[in-house]
């Protein structure tokens, strides 16, 4: 009998613990991620910069407001901010990406197998969307996002997710710095 009870007790005490498991909160303030592992601790990836030595400059990226060249098959061009360009996002779980669009350009579906995306417009329009992963029962999602709105679109971890542009106005003229569609001139 009390085996039976120290074998149940053995196993409650097992399944709490399970339970208990999670992805604890980083155990420092910041990690910023060197390659030279003469100075570092190796940390999710990247070694770690003693902090001591940490500089303004590891937390600065400059650029994003610089336009990207779309002159390429999709029409588009993504900037990525992660931490190898800025090494202070090291271990954060955080990375940025401004996305330019040629008229009718597009990104092509994609996944974020540990992130979540927020998506906005700065200028034009814009339609994004993604597909639920729950087979059989897949569904759409998608909405059209314009600059004059002020909204954002989240992208839920998993889906695959598309952003399609569109730049011409509700009134079909396109923007006078853009090219009319099938033409190399502009408006």
């Amino acid at each position: 009998m009390e085996k039976k009870v120290a074998l149940r007790l053995a196993l409650v005490l097992m399944a709490s613990y399970v339970a208990y498991a999670t992805d604890p909160t980083q155990l420092q303030d910041f990690c910023v991620g060197i390659n030279n592992p003469i100075d570092g601790v190796f940390v999710n990836g990247l070694f770690c910069k003693n902090p001591v030595q940490a500089t303004p400059n590891d937390f600065l990226f400059k650029g994003l407001n610089i336009p990207g060249n779309t002159n390429n098959k999709l029409g588009s061009n993504v900037t990525l901010v992660s931490a190898a360009n800025l090494p202070g996002l090291n271990t954060l779980g955080i990375s940025l990406a401004r996305i330019d669009y040629a008229p009718y350009g597009l990104i092509p579906p994609h996944t974020h197998p540990r992130g979540t995306e927020i998506f906005t417009v700065l200028e034009g329009t814009s339609t994004s969307g993604f597909v639920t992963s729950n087979l059989p029962n897949s569904k759409t999602s998608s909405s059209r996002l314009s600059s004059t709105q002020r909204r954002l679109r989240v992208f839920p971890l998993w889906p695959h997710s598309f952003s399609i542009q569109h730049w011409q106005d509700p009134r079909g003229h396109c923007k006078p710095e853009q090219p009319k569609p099938g033409s190399d001139h502009h408006c």
